[in-house]
């Protein structure tokens, strides 16, 4: 009786199958297999939103260079010039729509720095656009009173990547998409559009108003 016990025991603690060490190993790989997805999703959903919130601080970044010079723009009564605003569209070939190219020139009061001395500029805001699509650059300029002269090579850059700008002007009713009167607007509203420079599928647009106070 007791090695026949002994023998029932002994075959009672075989070993897996090697069915069911495949079933097993086959389980795991896909449990991997999906963990391994999940965490990819994951760190691309991170690194997505780690990009968005770094073109958000660029556009945030350079409206604030556009606040400073609102914040000193001159009458007309003491340059003869105001503020000109042109509403243009850039067509990128074999897109269906075009993207926001406005301009913005307007007299503001500097302090030169070599001699203390408030001046009088007239500057202008445009997009230099180059052959690849995220290679555009807002830049600042001090030009003549003809937005039209505003040279293309020279300028200084305030901001890279950035794909669009929508101006629009308040007249104290209304928001227009233009502005060539000698009295200034109420305010003006500008949107910019900043894209990565390599996933140009990423983009992330900002805006900000400024209001005029001159007169």
């Amino acid at each position: 009786m007791g090695g026949r016990g002994a023998r029932v025991a002994k075959g009672l603690r075989r070993g897996f199958t090697l069915i069911e060490l495949l079933t097993v190993v086959a389980i795991l790989s896909v449990v991997t297999t999906m963990g391994m997805q999940m965490f990819i999703k994951v760190m691309d959903v991170r690194q997505t939103s780690m990009r968005s919130a770094q073109l958000a601080v660029r556009a945030t970044k350079a409206l604030e260079e556009l606040r400073r010079d609102f914040g000193h723009v001159l009458s007309s009564r003491l340059t003869g010039v105001g503020l000109r605003g042109d509403d243009a569209t850039f067509k990128v070939s074999g897109a269906e729509k075009g993207f926001d190219d406005d301009r913005i020139l307007l007299p503001v009061s500097e302090v030169n720095v070599y001699t203390g001395l408030a001046e009088h500029h007239l500057v202008a805001y445009k997009i230099d656009r180059s052959e690849t699509f995220s290679g555009s650059v807002l830049t600042r300029r001090r030009v003549t009173s003809d937005l039209g002269a505003i040279p293309e090579a020279e300028g200084e850059v305030r901001m890279e990547n950035v794909v669009a700008i929508n101006i629009e002007y308040n007249d104290g009713t209304n928001w227009l998409p233009s502005w060539n009167e000698t009295q200034l607007p109420k305010a003006v509203r500008v949107g910019l559009t900043m894209v990565h420079p390599v996933r140009t599928y990423e983009q992330v647009s900002r805006k900000a108003v400024f209001n005029i106070n001159v007169r």
